[in-house]
């Protein structure tokens, strides 16, 4: 419906993952006017005079499920962000996203859910907005983005903007932040990172909030990433058998031009921003060219990130490519046909593109940031676990160094197939995450009355199990406690944009304030999750 990067994916993947596991939920996103609706339903919303005309079409979206759109006039766009022309924001994202939030906050005054879930800054104004304030969770996917806007909101904002306030600007992220139950972030380490050296300039801010902020990776979709049922790809393999993967590295070579290359195919997909390090990633180009490799970036973004890697490419089109915008196909392709995937992020708040790239048997190049941190471990650190290659730090040095150990690694065939084989039998599935988003849910909607804190439970990671905690075995463990599992009516309003033995997660997994509006009856009971054993648990 709508992606430019990870968010869209990972709320997709999220409320996959609710839904499978029995939480009833209403998923809420901007209507850029391009998506077509089954059985679809339009309503008018009751919103201030500033916002314009406000709709909520509902429907059900082809390969996502039912889903509720909130429109303006402001919000139709050709991309949901940019200006397709000059490649910068688009002038008034401030009039666009404030008119989403005030839909949404519409829905809740109107539907009164029981708890709302925000997704970074675009509807994060929506519970301040509402007169309605259900216990609210807000994730942050990535907080170099805060949706700055003018102090002249104020006055259009009203009470709402109070809790907005930073110095010479109204911000919705720190509102949001300062106002939520529970605070999230996509990965643990992301988590720390934000309370220390990734702040941003609300480092402050946050650590006020560490009671309440907690770490969750993202999972995968394993319907929609899975090289044996791909069809995208042209030859399907797995783990087991890799003829298929060599026969679509020869056909994109083919497609690309490049069949004589005899070096590695290094695949870089993501969307063209200084976070991502393209230039760190150009850095790499001669140490490419002199294995006879081939060098090739996907995605869009910035123009004169885009512009850096096109003249690379100019200076050696035999090793370098560029392949311009953004297609799905292509991204599948690249994750097929490819030996290595280069993601050299200066942050990374958990990333989902080195999950894709591991379980398509192609073998990430990573910066030690944030959720790369937490999935990737560097194969010659840990020669038994490995499933990738780290550098120790964002500066094009590390990251030439890392992809020379790869190119070395991929040169050992039988080295690299014992790679593969652990980096692809890793499952990275959005269960887990789910469990845990739950039980976080179950705890801000409990009675009101003691609730017992976990201020630090931590999972030793292999693997096979790669999700921080055991939400099940939480779950047990709370229950023998007096804290029950109440039913449940879960709204998530959500804006798509467009492992290993060494690692000892840890994040507080303990309560949060509750709400002060009283909850309104359930509708459906949450599924129960299935007890696990305690011993998976170390306090």
């Amino acid at each position: 419906m709508a992606k430019v990067g990870g968010l869209g994916e990972a709320v997709a993947g999220l409320a996959g993952g609710l839904r499978s596991l029995g939480c009833p939920i209403e998923t809420i996103i901007p209507d850029y006017g391009n998506v077509a609706l089954a059985g679809e339903s339009v309503e008018k919303l009751n919103t201030p005079p500033w916002v314009g005309e406000c709709w909520v079409r509902r429907g059900v979206a082809d390969g996502f499920g039912p889903v509720s759109l909130i429109g303006t006039r402001a919000l139709h766009r050709p991309h949901p962000y940019n200006d397709p022309d000059t490649g910068l924001a688009w002038a008034d994202n401030d009039d666009r996203f404030f008119g989403f939030s005030a839909g949404v906050a519409a829905l809740i005054d109107r539907d009164l859910p029981d708890l709302v879930h925000v997704h970074d800054w675009h509807g994060a104004a929506s519970t301040l907005l509402a007169t309605h304030r259900p216990p609210t969770v807000l994730t942050i996917h990535n907080l170099a983005h805060h949706g700055l806007a003018s102090l002249d909101w104020s006055h259009r904002l009203g009470a709402a903007a109070t809790s907005m306030l930073v110095p010479g600007h109204i911000d919705p992220l720190v509102g949001a932040i300062r106002t939520a139950n529970a605070v999230l972030t996509v990965s643990p380490t992301y988590r720390r990172e934000i309370c220390t050296t990734a702040g941003e300039g609300i480092t402050e801010i946050l650590c006020a909030a560490a009671d309440r902020l907690y770490g969750i990776r993202n999972g995968l979709d394993h319907e929609v990433w899975d090289p044996a049922n791909d069809p995208r790809l042209p030859f399907a393999f797995d783990s087991t058998d890799l003829a298929g993967k060599a026969a679509n590295r020869y056909q994109l070579l083919t497609q690309l031009g490049r069949v004589e290359r005899q070096g590695p195919i290094v695949a870089l997909v993501a969307r063209m921003t200084e976070q991502k390090g393209i230039d760190l990633a150009l850095r790499t180009a001669s140490s490419i060219a002199e294995a006879d490799g081939l060098l090739v970036l996907h995605g869009d973004g910035q123009r004169s990130v885009s512009e850096l890697a096109r003249s690379a490419a100019s200076i050696d089109p035999a090793h370098v490519m560029v392949l311009d915008g953004f297609d799905e196909t292509t991204a599948h392709r690249l994750m097929g046909g490819s030996d290595l995937f280069l993601m050299p992020s200066r942050f990374e708040p958990c990333g989902l593109t080195q999950l894709q790239a591991m379980t398509y048997g192609t073998i990430p190049i990573v910066t030690d940031v944030g959720g790369l941190h937490d999935t990737v471990v560097d194969a010659d650190r840990y020669p038994s676990s490995g499933t990738g290659f780290v550098a120790a730090t964002p500066t094009g040095a590390a990251v030439v160094e890392a992809t020379r150990r790869a190119i070395d690694a991929w040169c050992d065939r039988l080295r690299w197939r014992e790679i593969q084989a652990r980096a692809m039998s890793t499952r990275w599935s959005w269960t887990e995450p789910a469990n845990e988003h739950i039980e976080i849910y179950r705890q801000l909607l409990a009675p009101a009355g003691p609730v017992h804190r976990a201020t630090d439970i931590s999972a030793t990671m292999t693997p096979a199990t790669t999700s921080l905690g055991t939400a099940r075995g939480l779950t047990r463990s709370l229950s023998r406690r007096g804290c029950v599992r109440p039913t449940t009516t879960i709204g998530i309003i959500d804006r798509n944009e467009g492992a290993t033995p060494r690692l000892t997660g840890s994040a507080p997994l303990g309560s949060a304030p509750l709400g002060s509006a009283p909850l309104e009856a359930a509708s459906l009971e949450a599924a129960p999750l299935e007890s696990a054993p305690l011993e998976s648990i170390r306090p």
